[in-house]
């Protein structure tokens, strides 16, 4: 999906965002439970990401994904990893 994160399906059904940076994540975080009201049921670091349960399935992370300005995702993930 991007170099950035990917959408992923969890063995017990629940959908990852996998998110390279951690700022980045936390950024998606807040979008995801202030802007779209969608909590994650869970977070993990390795590897760094945020799962939703399987009741919000992919179709509705990959849609708020692609909603995302690609130049906005691209300048927080640039904070902590310039080049």
């Amino acid at each position: 999906m991007s170099e950035l994160f990917s959408v992923v399906e969890g063995l017990d059904g629940a959908v990852g965002l996998l998110v390279e940076d951690i700022e980045l994540m936390d950024f998606l975080d807040d979008h995801f439970t202030e802007t779209l009201d969608i909590e994650p049921a869970y977070i993990t670091e390795d590897p760094r990401g945020l799962w939703f349960d399987a009741a919000v399935g992919r179709a509705t992370v990959e849609r708020a994904m692609a909603a995302m300005d690609p130049a906005e995702l691209r300048r927080i993930y640039l904070l902590n990893n310039p080049s």
